[in-house]
């Protein structure tokens, strides 16, 4: 999806969205609207990891 579409829709339905996608939040870690935006418009798969990982999928 790109951005201006998401930028339409609730908090809960980019969580919706983002989870039928595939993607995976970090437990510890409450994704911001902007976070679920990027995540989902670049195809990331991973919000919130603790730590240092070098991959590009992550948003920290």
């Amino acid at each position: 999806m790109n951005k201006s579409d998401l930028n339409t829709k609730s908090y809960d339905e980019l969580i919706n969205i983002y989870f039928q996608s595939g993607g995976v939040i970090y437990a510890q870690h409450t994704p911001t609207r902007d976070e679920l935006i990027t995540a989902l418009s670049l195809g990331n798969k991973l919000i919130g990891r603790i730590g240092v990982v070098d991959d590009d999928n992550i948003i920290y």
